[in-house]
């Protein structure tokens, strides 16, 4: 019988804990894994082209990339780029 070591990563999907974690994996050199996209009211849309309007940033990350991304940072060889578990934010779930 082997055992090993099995990480699994659930993160929060609402908008406040999204921010947390984008803030977070930005912080932690993970720019390349958020996917972030704009939303703007429908009625705004005409504005957007001419103008600057307000409009929400909305951040994702793939739950398999960024259980990826953490794992990879938990074992690095570089001591300056290594985290450990206790330095992830609660709302991933890791």
């Amino acid at each position: 019988m082997e055992y090993g070591k099995r990480f699994l990563c659930q993160p929060n999907r609402n908008v406040a804990d999204k921010q947390i974690m984008a803030d977070w994996v930005r912080a932690h050199d993970g720019e390349n894994i958020i996917k972030t996209k704009a939303e703007v009211n429908g009625s705004q849309i005409e504005n957007l082209r001419t103008a600057s309007i307000p409009y929400t940033e909305i951040n994702d990350i793939k739950d398999k990339v960024l259980k990826s991304f953490l794992k990879n940072k938990i074992v690095a060889n570089d001591s300056t780029k290594r985290i450990q578990v206790k330095d992830i934010p609660a709302c991933i779930h890791f």
